[in-house]
């Protein structure tokens, strides 16, 4: 099974697609390790849960032990440069403060600062941490600033989401560039998108039926330019528009499933949430030495418990490399926790072949006073609206394009039989589809 990928939350490009798409949610009541849960969250996000007996809360430590920091070794000129301090242990995170030197353009007095030079060399970053006994720990890094190489596009190419879309639906286009490490070009699209002038990815939406024209402009840093253009079908809006196809997110995610519509997972056609709408939303972050990094979402039902997807925490034999964010819409922000995983327990009969049982549950090392959601099971009908929430990539087929703000999508409830007739055996008892033509969720919104 391919892992989740890992993005840092830093990422700043936010694309959008349209394809046609079914959001498929897992819908599963689980007996395990004296836990009943229901891993769909429909509309009114109603489930019912009973914790492990053997459950124990951690509350935090006041006093550190070390800390040294975790940021990039080297980057380019102007580029901004994100740089944590990492504790032992880690949840002492929350009783010590942090005085950071140079002070760095955000992040001043938290355990993450973000930097700029606008001058190449070496540039040092210092924090001092001192823990509520008075204890003064401190810790400084080195990041290698370099002039970024000067590389022209000598071709460019538009890939476009669909060839036909719906009027008033979004679509996506994507700037595919020879080479692909052209370097300090300037976008222009025309006509001026709804989102994404000057990037790679931009989003369009049209008002009238008929064919329409995208072009899009490459200069270079030597006044050179380079120009593609594609043309889209914009059809008058039906009911019917948007097509029939299943598309399966966490099926896809787990192991790449075949076919055009699986072959690139993405939430699609939606909206950015508003901030502070679904307080229980939590991303899951991944700790490796180059720093967190946000691979997948999840749900607080409980002060100390994390729903997620299995898929997505299987692979970690440890549950000390993994943290748990809640209460942050942007994920360039300071806002929010971020505490660390204590303990996964992973359903025991989940199935990477076909995706069954694709759920888990992680203690937290400390209760979060975040609203949670509860859950209960109730009956789902066919036509119902869901809501999938996440801070995954937004496009298909086209690189960095994860959300930095938190993204939501309405879906409706499908058929269990418009699901077998798509994906025959991949569809189980236990799964609820939903979804429509252009909604979609996608990597990184998993959980």
């Amino acid at each position: 099974m391919k892992r989740p990928r890992l993005r840092h939350i830093s990422s700043a490009e936010r694309p959008r697609r349209n394809a046609s798409t079914f959001v498929t949610a897992a819908l599963r009541i689980v007996t395990t390790l004296g836990v009943v849960l229901l891993s769909a969250l429909p509309a009114n996000h109603a489930t019912a849960v009973v914790l492990p007996q053997d459950a124990v809360v951690q509350s935090g430590t006041a006093t550190v032990d070390a800390v040294r920091l975790n940021g990039p070794a080297r980057g380019f000129v102007d580029e901004k440069y994100r740089v944590t301090a990492l504790l032992e242990p880690k949840d002492a995170v929350d009783t010590t403060t942090f005085v950071w030197s140079p002070a760095p353009i955000k992040g001043q007095g938290t355990v993450q600062a973000l930097y700029r030079w606008s001058t190449p060399g070496k540039h040092a970053a210092k924090v001092t941490a001192t823990d509520q006994t008075g204890a003064v720990h401190e810790a400084d890094m080195q990041i290698d600033v370099v002039v970024p190489e000067t590389t022209p596009a000598t071709a460019a190419a538009i890939r476009v989401a669909a060839a036909t879309v719906p009027v008033d639906a979004p679509l996506t286009a994507g700037l595919i560039i020879t080479p692909t490490a052209a370097a300090n070009v300037s976008i222009i699209w025309s006509p001026f998108p709804d989102d994404g002038q000057g990037k790679r990815t931009a989003t369009f939406t049209w008002t009238t039926a008929g064919p329409k024209e995208i072009d899009v402009a490459v200069i270079n840093p030597d006044g050179t330019t380079t120009e593609a253009r594609a043309t889209v079908e914009v059809t008058p809006r039906s009911p019917s528009a948007g097509g029939n196809t299943v598309f399966l997110p966490f099926l896809a995610h787990a192991r790449g499933v075949t076919g055009a519509q699986a072959a690139a997972p993405a939430i699609i056609g939606g909206r950015e949430a508003v901030p502070g709408a679904w307080p229980w939303q939590a991303a899951l972050l991944f700790d490796p030495d180059n720093g967190r990094s946000q691979f997948c979402g999840g749900a607080l039902i409980d002060p100390t418990w994390v729903l997620t997807a299995a898929h997505c925490v299987v692979d970690w034999s440890a549950a000390t490399t993994l943290y748990v964010l809640v209460g942050r819409h942007d994920l360039t922000s300071n806002a929010g926790n971020v505490v660390a995983v204590t303990r996964i327990l992973v359903h025991p009969q989940y199935n990477d072949g076909n995706s069954d049982a694709d759920i888990a549950l992680l203690q937290l090392a400390r209760p979060l006073a975040d609203t949670t959601v509860s859950l209960a099971p109730i009956p789902v009908a066919t036509g119902d609206t869901a809501t999938v929430i996440g801070w995954g990539t937004t496009a298909e087929g086209v690189s960095s394009s994860a959300s930095d703000v938190l993204m939501q999508v309405d879906v409706p409830i499908v058929s269990t039989a418009a699901c077998v007739a798509s994906y025959g055996g991949s569809i189980t008892a236990n799964m609820l589809c939903a979804g429509r033509g252009g909604a979609d969720s996608c990597q990184g919104d998993s959980g």
